[in-house]
Parts: C-alpha cells; sequence; structure tokens
C-alpha cells in the first residue's frame, strides 16, 4: 500500500530489529509482545451498535428476511450470460448483482443473480432490532466473546467481547500497538543505496526493492555517521533534483500544448486530469479555460512555453516559477537554483533515534500523508548534525 523510507540511528549493527519493533502493526505481525495493549473500546462499540443499520427485505405480509439468503438467488437468463459474459466471484454490473459459490445443489461453483420478488421492498432496519450486541460484536468487530470466568486463549488473540454472568456484553477489547508504523520491513528497498561513504569506510548494503529498485547501485545501506560523505551526497541530490525539474517540465509542456485543439469533453476531460495531476492548473480547466479566455493566466504560461524555445535556463525557470508538485520531488514556488540552495545531503521521511519515532507527517495508505510537517527537510538535517560520528545509520524501506 504505502512504502516510506527510515533512517534508524542505533549503536551497532545489530541493533536494527529492536529499535523498529516497538512500531510494529499487530494486526499484521501477530507478534505478541509487550507492545500490544488491550484497548477498550466498548464505548465506541455501543455507539456502533445503537447507530448501525442492516439491509432486510419486508415481504407482503410485513416480515423481514436476510437478502442474502439462498432464496434470493436465481440462475442468469441466457440473455444476462451473454450480456455480462463469465461472472467470476461477487460484483455488480450495472443493475446486476450477483455471487459465485457452491450452492449445494451438485452443480458446482457458479453464479446466481440476487433479485427482489415481486412486491417485496429492500429496507434499511436498526441492527439493534434484528441482534443482540454479543452477536453484532461477533460479526462486525470479529471478536470472540468470553464468558464470565472464562481466561483468553489463542482465540482472543486480537481482542474479545467479555461476557457478564447473564450473557451480557460488560466489556470490548480490541488488542493493538497503539504506536504502529510498520507491517513489515527491510534494509534497503527501495532506497538502496541512498548513501554514500567515505574511502575505507566500514559500511553494508541491503536488498533492493521489487523488481531490483533502488536508489543508488553505487551507494551503501548502513554505516556509521562519521563515515558519510555530506559533500557527494549533497551533490548527488542536487543533479537528481535537477533533472527532476526537467522532467516535470517536459511532462507538463507536452501536456498542455494538446489542449489548442481540444474541442470535445472527453478530450477536455483527459487533458485536464493529466495537467491538474502535474500541478499546473486548477480543479477545472475547461472551466477557467472559459472564464478567462486565451488572456488568462494558464494560457500566459503556454505562451511562454513555447516562447522559451530550447534554452535550458528559460525552461528550467519558468518550471520553477509555475512550481511542480511534491511528488517530482519539486517544492512548490521554488526555483531550481532556489531549490538546490536549500537541498539537504541526506533525507528520509522518518528517522529513529532513541526510542523516538520522528516523521514528515502521518502515513496512510496509497503513499497519501496527512499533518504534513512543511519544515522536515529542516528538522531531518538538524537531528542529522546532531548525531555523534560513532553512532550507525541504517535506511530502511518501511510498508504500512
Amino acid at each position: 500500500m504505502s512504502h516510506f523510507s527510515v533512517l534508524v540511528v542505533t549503536d551497532s549493527q545489530d541493533d536494527v530489529e529492536p529499535a523498529l519493533q516497538p512500531y510494529h502493526e499487530f494486526e499484521c505481525t501477530g507478534c505478541d509482545d509487550k507492545y500490544v495493549q488491550d484497548v477498550d473500546i466498548t464505548d465506541e462499540a455501543r455507539d456502533a451498535y445503537q447507530s448501525d443499520t442492516t439491509a432486510r427485505l419486508r415481504d407482503m405480509e410485513g416480515s423481514l428476511h436476510d437478502p442474502y439468503e439462498d432464496q434470493f438467488y436465481r440462475e442468469p437468463t441466457e440473455e444476462e450470460r451473454a450480456k455480462l459474459g463469465p461472472m467470476l466471484g461477487t460484483g455488480c454490473r450495472g443493475e446486476i448483482s450477483y455471487t459465485s459459490r457452491d450452492w449445494g445443489h451438485g452443480k458446482g461453483y457458479r453464479a446466481k443473480i440476487r433479485f427482489i420478488p415481486e412486491g417485496w421492498n429492500e429496507l434499511k432496519v436498526p441492527t439493534k432490532d434484528i441482534e443482540s450486541f454479543a452477536e453484532f460484536i461477533r460479526h462486525y468487530y470479529d471478536k470472540a466473546s468470553l464468558t464470565h470466568g472464562e481466561e483468553p486463549t489463542d482465540e482472543h488473540k486480537y481482542g474479545y467481547a467479555r461476557l457478564n454472568e447473564a450473557g451480557e456484553v460488560v466489556q470490548v477489547i480490541k488488542r493493538t500497538n497503539p504506536n504502529k508504523k510498520w507491517d513489515w520491513w527491510k534494509v534497503g528497498g527501495r532506497w538502496s543505496g541512498l548513501l554514500h561513504v567515505k574511502d575505507g569506510a566500514d559500511a553494508s548494503k541491503g536488498k533492493p526493492g521489487a523488481f531490483g529498485w533502488e536508489y543508488d547501485a553505487a551507494g551503501v545501506d548502513q554505516c556509521r555517521v562519521g563515515d558519510l560523505d555530506l559533500d557527494k551526497m549533497r551533490r548527488i541530490a542536487c543533479a537528481d533534483i535537477e533533472q527532476r525539474y526537467r522532467n516535470a517540465f517536459v511532462d507538463a509542456r507536452g501536456r498542455a500544448a494538446g489542449i489548442y485543439w481540444m474541442d470535445n469533453d472527453d478530450a477536455w476531460d483527459r487533458w485536464n486530469k493529466l495537467i491538474v495531476d502535474a500541478g499546473y492548473a486548477e480543479k477545472s480547466l475547461r472551466k477557467r479555460w472559459e472564464v478567462e479566455g486565451k488572456n488568462g493566466a494558464f494560457y500566459q504560461f503556454i505562451d511562454a512555453l513555447e516562447a522559451s524555445g530550447d534554452s535550458d535556463a528559460v525552461t528550467l525557470r519558468l518550471a520553477g516559477k509555475v512550481g511542480v508538485d511534491e511528488q517530482n520531488g519539486v517544492m512548490l514556488g521554488k526555483t531550481l537554483e532556489q531549490r538546490k540552495e536549500i537541498q539537504p545531503a541526506l533525507c528520509a521521511f522518518a528517522l529513529l533515534r532513541d526510542g523516538q519515532w520522528f516523521e514528515r507527517g502521518q502515513m496512510g495508505w496509497w503513499g497519501v500523508v496527512s499533518n504534513e510537517n512543511n519544515g522536515w527537510e529542516v528538522e531531518f538535517a538538524k537531528m542529522l548534525a546532531e548525531l555523534p560520528a560513532d553512532k550507525w545509520v541504517t535506511v530502511v524501506d518501511c510498508h504500512i
């Protein structure tokens, strides 16, 4: 889902794993250690139970039925088979919903079409009206019940609902590591080779990422702080940022050039998405064009691109002036030279030292970062400068 780099600071080469362990995601690692805690979610669960609704079918007499019972699935018609083609698993195409399983009639695994009998209505009813709180906990939170006087077993590893003598839920426990940051990690990975060291340094390298991805084949992943060749690393970083500027400019210029001849909505929508993704336009390029016309700011930018010719100096200034998305490695609103002046020799998404985790922001799925710290590069550089020369630093590719 999301990969991010972490610089782990330790006293020795072998301390990386114990340094990272306090931040494992128990739900994925399954490692039931001292970092896993019992978290009381009883109030949260009761609120969810009170507000949750469940789908039901109401028949002609007013009785309610589970809409996913076998009786509400039928064989597809020949017309439906021809229209839908192969139906595997569970899905929905248009207004047709289907599910595949062995229906117990000797025909094996196959798809059936879900239907609502004529005259019946589908509605949402409060879950509390059709099942107990204990039953809700079982299916909604996937927590087994712990009867009165019973001790937790392996079945309750990830949590449980504690019952009283009357069989009522008195407590709901979720077992988790509140400090979780990763579900797996490897030394190097996508950032393998990020570090460069002075001649004769004691250094090592981990493993590249999937498909052999690595940052720099000539670099290393682990060394002492005093052995880092920070001057070389800064030169490499500046060269990298310059290439990212060039790539982003060429990419955006090619996309922008195409909008002149767009004369239909579909084409506009496609180009609009591309340009917005590159960070060069507002959310609706078509609307902006209609409001501003060719005297607007975006078209002035395009005119400037066309007038710039092949001059690298001009094109790079233009790219920096307009700004490129941070995903392309460029800070918005800064020219190339401004960006190179503040470019640090080394930066990772997070830094782990002395049991403390520092990060640029909160990493979520698909690389989405929330609560981002815009001054992270400066803070990282300061922390790196404060590290004793005999400490070890290791580049780790973390996944969450």
